[in-house]
């Protein structure tokens, strides 16, 4: 992959993604990097859901990854060589991207079970799922955690 072809890929998740939230209402507040070195997202949901926090962190930089590797947990297997061309990094970016939203429209739930239910079919389809449940002035608690289709916490 070349320079250019870096940032079109960035450009092209980065405006996915913005453009996947602002359709569920969810408003980008800040950015900013974390202590590990990753870009976050502050948003905030049109509502508060049964976590009872109106607000989320969202990892850029994990999602960016996901769509640029074949693992982001195993770096060195390289390039998803799908991304090299356009329809399969679009492909790419939409699955991505969808996974998101799944997360935050179970976060928008009201019913406690519901949440649960989906936020528990996203997990077991993701390698690696965490929720962290943020509160203005406080720090991120983790609420939801799945490793490999399995409950953590």
């Amino acid at each position: 992959m070349t320079v250019v072809m870096d940032i079109e890929v960035l450009r092209e998740v980065i405006e996915a993604l913005t453009r996947a939230l602002e359709e569920r209402g969810v408003e980008i507040l800040t950015s900013g990097l974390s202590a590990d070195g990753d870009v976050y997202l502050e948003c905030r949901l049109p509502q508060a859901g049964t976590m009872g926090a109106d607000r989320f962190m969202l990892n850029l930089s994990n999602t960016i990854r996901d769509v640029v590797l074949v693992d982001r947990d195993q770096p060195w297997l390289g390039i998803d060589e799908r991304i090299l061309s356009t329809d399969g990094r679009a492909r790419k970016i939409q699955q991505v991207v969808a996974h998101r939203m799944a997360v935050v429209e179970a976060m928008m739930q009201t019913d406690e079970r519901e949440f649960r239910r989906r936020l528990k079919a996203v997990g077991q389809n993701s390698g690696r799922l965490r929720v962290w449940k943020m509160e203005k002035g406080k720090e991120p608690k983790l609420a939801f955690w799945y490793e490999n289709g399995e409950p953590v916490q």
